[in-house]
Formats: structure tokens, C-alpha cells, sequence
């Protein structure tokens, strides 16, 4: 005769597998019943890796309707428990901030429980880090305007991660460049914060050619005036490193230097800290169209 707690765990085990199956065939009446027959509703936890009904549902077919309606069911005494984490860290909130048409999902979300929006997950990404990984600029932006009222000081905490990551890093090496010049243009802040690697978003941007494709193009340069357009002085050339010219050279991006050229020429002053001119670093790095069109130039 089976023990009492082994009951338990086989009918727990039958109710997950049950709910897992609803949840990935869409079958949103059937995961609906299961929930009502469970005692954290919605907030059940139903994967290896703790997700709750409502961390799967926010990526099955139809999840909006599915989300809401699951939020709308959610007994009082639970709402306490929408800041639940899996074992990842991930919130509720970030699980839906990959999901396109899921605005409504988030809006309902943070009315019910504001703190998800400063809640990150092991690395202290928030919900606008994901947004931002995965390109969703509509949600970004709705998360941001939650924002909007802080200062600069009090966004940092939303914006950077616990290892100095900004949301605009992550745009870029995600490759999300309509994202990354909003973002650019929205908290000017962000553009010269330096990553672990002391890599600022412009020097970043310098090594992505296709940055600078199509409308993205004047956009990126001008937002990199400051940085370079201008030799600066002695005590600022030694704080430059690696500028984005230089690093452009480096990795023989040949448009992305002529751009920065074609915009600031006097950035072809720019050394690193290592003394190294652009034709230094083009011969170092055998960058041979870069080398001749550098060489070409009137003040060369």
C-alpha cells in the first residue's frame, strides 16, 4: 500500500505533467480548470527549474488572453506571489518582456505588483535588460516610461546590470540597432559607461559594420561626436584607449572609418595608449585598404 506522501508527489507529478501539456498545446479552458484545482492557482510551480503556470504562459499560443485571464482568476491572498522566481531569478516580468504583444500582460503586472520592474535575475538584469536583448522595443519603451520620473542616479539601477552592463550594450551585441539608438539617444548617460572590459558602447559599435548600414548610419556618428571628434588634451588623450576609430581599424571595418572620418577628420589624430596612430594600428593589423585611404587623405 503507497504511503500518503507518495500519493501526494505522484497526484503533484500528474497535475504539473497535466498542466505542462495544456500550457504547450494552447489549450488555455484546460489549463484554466487545473489551476482552480491547485492551491497556489496560477503561482503553481510546475518545471525542474521552479517556473509557475504563469512564467510558461506567457510563451504559449494565444498568451495575452491566456496571461490576463489567469491574473483575473489569481485569489487576492496570492498577489503577494507575482514576484516569485524561477532558479534562473527570472520574474514573471521578464518572461514577458520577450513576447512582442504581451504590453498588456506587463501593464497588469506591475498595477498588481510595481516592485517586478526592479527585480532582476541572478545577474541583476531587469525586465528591460530582456526587452532589450531580444529586441522588443515596444515593450522596452512601455517598461521605460515607468521610469521616466527618476533621475539619472535612480535609472542606473534599472538600465545597468550588477556587472556594470548597460542596456544599451546589450542592444548592440544583440544586434538590435534601432533598439540601441533609441536607447543611445533616450539616456545619452549610457554612452560612455565602460562594460567589464572597459569597452564603452561607441567602441563597441566601431567592431559591428552593419551598425552603420542604412538609416542607422548618421544617427551612430553623431551621437559619437564627443568621442571621436576631438583629440582633446594631453590628460584626455591618455584616458582614451582603444577609440572607436582605432578599434575599427583593428577589426578592417573600412566603412566604419571612412564614415568617422567622412564626419570628424580631426579623429585621424587619435593615438591609444600605446602611442599608435590609425596607419600604426592599419599596418599592425595588415589593413591594407585602410592603410591607403588613410594615406590618401590631405592631412596624412
Amino acid at each position: 500500500m503507497m504511503s500518503s506522501s507518495t500519493e501526494d508527489v505522484d497526484t503533484k507529478h500528474r497535475i504539473n505533467g497535466a498542466l505542462y501539456s495544456s500550457l504547450i498545446a494552447g489549450d488555455k479552458e484546460k489549463t484554466l480548470e487545473l489551476c482552480r484545482k491547485v492551491s497556489d492557482h496560477a503561482l503553481h510551480r510546475i518545471t525542474v527549474d521552479d517556473d509557475t503556470v504563469l512564467h510558461m504562459a506567457t510563451y504559449a499560443k494565444e498568451a495575452t488572453d491566456l496571461v490576463l485571464k489567469l491574473l483575473d482568476e489569481l485569489p487576492e491572498h496570492h498577489l503577494d506571489k507575482l514576484t516569485r522566481q524561477n532558479t534562473l531569478g527570472n520574474t514573471i516580468l521578464r518572461e514577458a518582456a520577450t513576447n512582442i504583444n504581451a504590453i498588456p500582460i506587463a501593464e497588469k503586472l506591475l498595477q498588481e505588483a510595481p516592485g517586478l520592474l526592479g527585480m532582476g535575475n541572478r545577474n541583476g538584469e531587469t525586465a528591460l535588460f530582456r526587452a532589450a536583448r531580444y529586441g522588443n522595443t515596444a515593450m522596452f519603451k512601455s517598461l521605460a516610461s515607468k521610469i521616466t520620473q527618476y533621475d539619472q542616479v535612480s535609472q542606473q539601477f534599472y538600465l545597468q546590470s550588477s556587472d556594470k552592463t548597460t542596456v544599451l550594450r546589450t542592444s548592440i551585441i544583440s544586434q538590435h540597432f534601432e533598439l540601441a539608438w533609441y536607447i543611445a539617444d533616450e539616456y545619452r548617460q549610457l554612452i560612455d559607461e565602460k562594460d567589464m572590459d572597459r569597452m564603452t558602447a561607441l567602441q563597441l559599435l566601431a567592431c559591428e559594420p552593419s551598425a552603420f548600414k542604412n538609416d542607422h548610419e548618421d544617427r551612430f556618428i553623431n551621437l559619437g561626436e564627443a568621442d571621436w571628434s576631438s583629440a582633446g588634451t594631453q590628460e584626455q588623450k591618455a584616458n582614451i584607449g582603444e577609440t572607436p576609430l582605432i578599434l575599427a581599424t583593428e577589426s578592417g571595418c573600412v566603412e566604419i572609418m571612412k564614415e568617422m572620418l567622412r564626419a570628424y577628420p580631426q579623429a585621424v589624430e587619435h593615438v591609444d595608449d600605446d602611442g599608435r596612430n590609425i596607419l600604426h594600428v592599419a599596418i599592425k593589423y595588415r589593413q591594407l585598404k585602410i592603410f591607403e585611404y588613410v594615406k590618401a587623405c590631405p592631412k596624412v
